[in-house]
C-alpha cells in the first residue's frame, strides 16, 4: 500500500485524502459525491483513475476496520457476510446470528458496529459491479431516501429514471436496497433503533401481545420503509388477531422487498389458509418450499390445506416430511393422525395421536380423536379411557360425554349401536395449532 501511495502525483494524493475523510463512515454520502466530483474535476483526475483511487481508499478502510477486530469478532463478522450474501439478514439469519452473538460473548454494541462494517463492505463491493446507468441510478435512490423515506413523487421519478435507463424492476430492487443499506449502515442509530423495535414487536408476538407488536413494527417502518422485517412481523401480528387480509397486504410488501423471503411466503399461505382460500395457500407453501426445501412449517401448512380439500394421502406426505424435519413436531402426527384416521386407516391413526400424547400429554382433543380411531376398531374399552381423559382437560367437551355414553353402550350390550363414528367432514384448525376440529 506504502509502495501504490509514493507513485500517486499530488493531486492524487489530495484526491485520495478526500476519499478517506469521506469514508470515515464507510460510505461515500451522495452530497459527499458531489462535492468530491467537482474536486475531480479541479484536480484533473479522469473518471477511470477517480475510481481506481476510490477503490483503493475502500479497501484500506475495511482493513484497518478489520485489523482491530479479536478472532473471536472476525468469526462474528465472517457469519455476518455469509448474510448479507442477499444483501439482506432475514429473520432466521438474524435469529442465527443473535445466537452466535451470545457463544462468540460479543455484546449488543459491537455487534451493531460489526454489522454496519459488514453492510459497507457489501455495499461497496456491489458499487463495483454497477453500470454507469445503474450508479446513476443509485445516487438518485440515496438522494430520495435521505429523509429516510421515499415519497409518492420521488418514486415516480424513479420510476420513469429506471424505465430511461433500462434496469428492469428486479435489479431495481436490488439497487434500492443497497442504498438503503448504504444510509442506514452509516447511521448505527437508526440501524439500532430499528432492530429494537423489531426484536421487542417479536417478543410481544410471542407473548400473544399483537396489538403492541404492530405499534412497534409501524415505528421500525417510520425509520427504515423498507424494513422487510417490520412488515412480516406485523403481518403475523394481524393474523393472530384474525385480519388476514391486512395481513396478505403486510407480507406482499416484505415479498416486493424480499423476493425470497421464506416465513412472508409461508405467512401469505397461512393466511389464505385461513380465509378458507386451500388452493392459493398451497401455491404459496410451494413458493417458501421452492427457496427452502427444509422449512418444516411450509409442509406443514401445506398438509393442513390439502387435507381440507380432501387430498388426504397428499396432506400425509406433507406430514411425514414435517416430521422427517423436525421430528418432535407434535401438531404433525396429530394432522397426520386426522388424516389416516380420514382414510379408515385407525391403527396408524392411534399410533400418530401416541406420538403426539408423548410430546404433550394436555391437549384434550387428542384424546377425543384417538377415542373415536379406537370406537370404529370396536375397542369400546379403550374409547371410554380416552374419552374420560378428554373429560378431564376440558370439563365442557359435550361431544366427549355423548361418545363415552355410546361407548358404554356398547360394552354394556355387546350390540352395535348408532354405526361407527367417522371422521368424515373433520377441518383440521388454524394453521399452527390445529386444535380446532369441528364435525
Amino acid at each position: 500500500m506504502d509502495n501504490y501511495l509514493e507513485s500517486l502525483s499530488a493531486e492524487e494524493v489530495d484526491y485520495y485524502e478526500l476519499l478517506l475523510d469521506s469514508l470515515d463512515d464507510g460510505i461515500i454520502s451522495s452530497d459527499e459525491r458531489r462535492f468530491l466530483d467537482k474536486q475531480k474535476v479541479k484536480l484533473n483526475i479522469n473518471d477511470s483513475r477517480a475510481l481506481e483511487l476510490e477503490s483503493i481508499a475502500k479497501v484500506n478502510v475495511v482493513n484497518t476496520r478489520l485489523e482491530s477486530l479479536s478472532a473471536k469478532e472476525v468469526d462474528y463478522y465472517e457469519l455476518l457476510l455469509d448474510s448479507l450474501d442477499d444483501g439482506i439478514i432475514s429473520s432466521d439469519e438474524r435469529r442465527f446470528l443473535d445466537k452466535q452473538k451470545v457463544k462468540l460473548n460479543i455484546n449488543d454494541s459491537r455487534a451493531l458496529e460489526l454489522e454496519s462494517i459488514a453492510k459497507v463492505n457489501v455495499v461497496n463491493t456491489r458499487l463495483e459491479s454497477l453500470t454507469t446507468e445503474e450508479m446513476t441510478y443509485y445516487d438518485l435512490v440515496c438522494d430520495s431516501f435521505n429523509d429516510g423515506n421515499i415519497s409518492n413523487d420521488e418514486m415516480l421519478i424513479l420510476n420513469k429514471r429506471k424505465t430511461k435507463f433500462g434496469i428492469s424492476d428486479e435489479r431495481a430492487i436490488e439497487i434500492e436496497n443497497m442504498a438503503k443499506a448504504s444510509i442506514l449502515g452509516s447511521d448505527d442509530t437508526k440501524l439500532q433503533d430499528t432492530d429494537k423495535f423489531i426484536e421487542e414487536a417479536i417478543v410481544l408476538w410471542q407473548d400473544e401481545k399483537n396489538e403492541e407488536a404492530i405499534k412497534l413494527c409501524d415505528k421500525a417502518i417510520e425509520i427504515d420503509s423498507d424494513c422487510a422485517d417490520a412488515y412480516c412481523y406485523k403481518g403475523l401480528a394481524l393474523a393472530d388477531l384474525e385480519k388476514h387480509g391486512e395481513a396478505i397486504i403486510c407480507y406482499d410488501k416484505a415479498i416486493e422487498l424480499v423476493p425470497n423471503y421464506t416465513d412472508a411466503y409461508n405467512g401469505k399461505g397461512s393466511a389464505l389458509y385461513n380465509l378458507g382460500r386451500y388452493e392459493w395457500a398451497i401455491k404459496y407453501c410451494d413458493k417458501a418450499i421452492a427457496i427452502d426445501p427444509n422449512y418444516a412449517n411450509a409442509y406443514y401448512l401445506k398438509g393442513n390445506a390439502l387435507a381440507n380439500l380432501e387430498k388426504y394421502g397428499q396432506a400425509i406426505i406433507c406430514y411425514d416430511k414435517t416430521i422427517e424435519l423436525v421430528p418432535n413436531y407434535a401438531n404433525a402426527y396429530y394432522a397426520k393422525g386426522n388424516a389416516l384416521a380420514n382414510l379408515g386407516r385407525y391403527e396408524g391413526a392411534i399410533k400418530c395421536y401416541d406420538m403426539y400424547i408423548e410430546l404433550d400429554p394436555n391437549y384434550a382433543y387428542v384424546y377425543y380423536n384417538k377415542g373415536l380411531a379406537l370406537y370404529n376398531l370396536e375397542r369400546h374399552e379403550e374409547a371410554v379411557q380416552c374419552y374420560d381423559m378428554c373429560i378431564e382437560l376440558d370439563p365442557n367437551y359435550a361431544d366427549a360425554y355423548h361418545n363415552k355414553e355410546v361407548a358404554l353402550d356398547e360394552i354394556s350390550t355387546s350390540e352395535f349401536i348408532g354405526g361407527a363414528i367417522n371422521f368424515a367432514g373433520a377441518i383440521l384448525g388454524g394453521y399452527l395449532s390445529g386444535k380446532n376440529i369441528k364435525y
